[in-house]
């Protein structure tokens, strides 16, 4: 089963659009478009390959976000492990 990883919402930071325009027609956001936008979800999954060699972490442009993650920290198997996000 998928799990999100989130910013926490005592956090100042959110995801910021690349855009204010949609990608569609080019017309400015409306409302609507813009209440469906995810500002808070880092990961929408993340995993181990099948040899458990490599952790893959899915989820949107990290955008404005990129900076403030980076490199990322990461607990596995109570070894600390630092790295840079590829996007």
């Amino acid at each position: 089963m998928p799990q999100a990883i989130l910013l926490p919402e005592q956090l100042a930071f959110r995801r910021q659009l690349r855009s204010n325009r949609r990608h569609t027609d080019g017309l400015p956001l409306d409302a609507s478009d813009l209440s469906q936008y995810d500002d808070d979800t880092v990961f929408y999954d993340a995993f181990f390959n099948i040899g458990n060699t490599r952790l893959y972490l899915l989820g949107p442009p990290m955008l404005n976000l990129l900076q403030l993650l980076t490199p990322l920290t990461l607990k596995v198997n109570e070894q600390i492990q630092r790295t840079a996000i590829k996007e």
